[in-house]
């Protein structure tokens, strides 16, 4: 039954070349099954042996009997000639066909590896629930239509560097339907084999010592392949992130203080509560009796109230203050830095992906690096305006503005593995692009090719990285320059 549910019924069942072969070849095998059992039952029966039975003399054969034999050779061989020349017609149709059945196979194979439990594609024995942690398929409201794999959290443990503490931590997990324009699918075989160190994305390949064989691995790049944005919904999102990042501290402040009047409200309704508690309980008089007991238990489940009431004012005030600075430390952030945040500083600013400026209990000081200080995989961009200086022509002459053409390539290309970029600089293959025009892509897994940000949002970034991080008197606020000065 197994063999059975896995087998492709669909392919065979339509009204194509190989449906109607299939069910051609299905008749002829049940009609020679019948003519052996046929031949069986004959062969029971007593008869001369052949070679003793006399044959059709010459008059008998050369009348109607040989006309037929001929004819049906006639017809046989017409058959041949029509199906040779139709299968002939057919193959390059057949051939695309196969490559489109193999990779509807893969990206269907690829589905269930990625699902979680939520999605349909699920299935327990399978399945990676890759969606846990980099998003199921939900509307998305920037698009107005359902993605899958727009991003989300994974659970991490963060413990400093000292050990001193440690707390639960959701790490930033970014989205993979812009995946292929960040990296090559060569480049995301190679993550997804070997993981991310350092972080919780796990190697799912065999040479990573993962579960995962590399068929496996390729059918999970198919799928991110099929999930892929184009071009222009992805510029679109990038847009909306970059407004929501500007309105993100206000936000956080207008929050906060509106918690701080919800909890100051509660403090007179738990008060109340506790003096009715207790009014009740001074009208009992018997001090056995179970009426008593059950209002003294009120009386202090109400004065926990009143306590935690308390707590959670103290709470919301800390939050306030901490949202106020907040605020005011983020006054002024560029549109460069922030776009800076949101695709660079997971790999450039060590901690950012577990870092979350609404707790207050570990402002930024605690938990981050110096931001473009080199992160887990990113390198130090201390020195990025001697890696991007402007190049000499042949006359030893500063070609003016070509750092910054050249590091506005480096941005939107990534790098390449063993490859040199900027001066002096050799490619890991691990700084992701922004742009997939000139990705090779022999697989052809690559639908849409473009930019997931414009031409003037590179542009922004390098602007901050070039000017705005050496000029960064507080390296947790806002960058002071002039976004021109690239």
């Amino acid at each position: 039954m197994t063999m059975l549910a896995a087998w492709d019924w669909h392919r065979f069942t339509k009204f194509d070349v190989w449906g109607v072969l299939f069910w051609v070849n299905s008749v002829v095998l049940v009609a020679l099954v019948i003519i052996a059992v046929m031949a069986l039952v004959r062969d029971r029966q007593e008869r001369a042996p052949a070679n003793l039975v006399p044959f059709h003399d010459d008059e008998d054969l050369e009348t109607r009997r040989l006309e037929r034999v001929l004819g049906w050779a006639l017809v046989f061989s017409a058959v041949l000639a029509v199906s040779y020349g139709a299968y002939w017609l057919r193959e390059p149709t057949r051939q695309e066909g196969s490559f489109d059945y193999f990779d509807e196979g893969a990206v269907e194979r690829g589905e269930v590896l990625f699902a979680n439990k939520s999605m349909e594609a699920y299935a327990s024995a399978f399945s990676l629930a890759c969606a846990d942690c980099h998003g199921s398929p939900a509307e998305d409201p920037d698009l107005g239509k359902e993605v899958a794999a727009g991003g989300g959290s994974a659970p991490n443990v963060y413990a400093d560097p000292d050990q001193e503490k440690s707390f639960a931590a959701a790490w930033k997990a970014p989205a993979l339907n812009t995946v292929l324009y960040r990296f090559s699918p060569d480049e995301v075989k190679q993550v997804l084999i070997y993981g991310r160190p350092g972080t919780p994305m796990a190697a799912w390949g065999t040479a990573g010592n993962g579960p995962k064989n590399d068929q496996s691995i390729n059918d999970l790049v198919a799928y991110l392949a099929s999930i892929q944005l184009t071009p222009e919904e992805a510029q679109q999102k990038a847009a909306a992130e970059l407004e929501r990042a500007k309105t993100a501290a206000a936000a956080q402040l207008a929050a906060a203080e509106t918690a701080l009047e919800d909890a100051n409200a509660a403090v007179p309704e738990a008060e109340e509560k506790l003096a009715t508690a207790e009014a009740a309980l001074a009208a009992l008089d018997d001090e056995t009796s179970a009426e008593y007991v059950e209002a003294q238990r009120a009386v202090t489940k109400a004065d926990r109230g009143v306590e935690q009431a308390n707590e959670a004012v103290t709470t919301a005030t800390t939050d306030l203050a901490w949202a106020q600075e907040w605020a005011d430390r983020r006054a002024g952030v560029t549109d460069g830095q922030l776009l800076f945040e949101l695709n660079c500083a997971r790999c450039h600013t060590q901690n950012w992906s577990v870092f979350n400026p609404s707790n207050a209990d570990l402002p930024p000081e605690d938990l981050l690096g110096k931001p473009g200080g080199g992160g887990s995989l990113g390198f130090n961009l201390a020195n990025v305006l001697e890696r991007f200086a402007d190049i000499l022509n042949a006359d030893g002459e500063r070609v003016e503005g070509s750092g910054v053409t050249n590091q506005h390539d480096f941005i939107a290309g990534g790098s390449d593995a063993n490859q040199p970029y900027g001066i002096g600089g050799g490619g890991s293959g691990r700084m992701p692009g922004q742009c997939n025009t000139d990705t090779a892509d022999p697989l052809g897994l690559i639908e849409h090719r473009g930019c997931q940000l414009t031409p003037e949002m590179i542009d922004a970034i390098v602007a901050y990285e070039r000017c705005g991080l050496p000029a960064m008197t507080n390296e947790y606020g806002a960058a002071e320059y002039d976004e021109d000065c690239a």
